[in-house]
């Protein structure tokens, strides 16, 4: 794992994988279990993100890095950020340019707002090519608009390095 970060780091290309979000069911009285993809066989997703307000609850809105397979990219890496919502099936996917590698992306709520509702999804990407670390942040619902705001620091932090937001109240 740590030579395929720092090689990845470098600009190296690796072989890349395919990952799916699976939907389960637990039928306790029958003792049964169904899984079902939850998405088409050629979108691949990781690293899901929920509003930790309503961790161990039924959720509606699931950020995730995703990866849509008729779209090739340069690095091989999962090169999307995408937002679900179960309610009504609509997602909604922001592409990022082939030099940049995301990572796992958070839900923060605005305060005072209910859970699920508004907020910002916030991620860090290595531009591998300008050998920076981005921060962005999306309005959690138009994602598909891309970020609506951008900090580049003056070098870069290691992938796989991730964070928790906690309110400070």
């Amino acid at each position: 794992m740590i030579n395929s970060f720092r090689d990845v780091m470098r600009g190296h290309v690796g072989e890349g994988g395919t990952s799916q979000h699976h939907h389960y069911r637990i039928d306790t009285k029958r003792k049964k279990i169904t899984q079902a993809p939850m998405f088409g066989p050629n979108f691949d997703s990781e690293f899901p993100c929920i509003d930790s307000r309503v961790s161990c609850r039924q959720n509606n809105r699931l950020f995730m890095l995703s990866h849509t397979q008729s779209k090739p990219v340069v690095h091989n890496n999962l090169n999307e950020v995408s937002s679900f919502r179960f309610s009504s099936g609509a997602r909604q996917t922001y592409r990022y340019p082939d030099a940049q590698i995301p990572e796992e992306h958070l839900f923060v709520s605005k305060p005072g707002n209910a859970a699920e509702t508004d907020g910002w999804g916030i991620s860090t990407a290595l531009d591998w090519q300008n050998k920076k670390t981005l921060l962005n942040v999306f309005d959690a619902d138009h994602v598909d608009d891309g970020p609506v705001a951008t900090a580049t620091l003056e070098y870069f932090l290691p992938l796989g390095l991730y964070g928790k937001f906690v309110s400070q109240t």
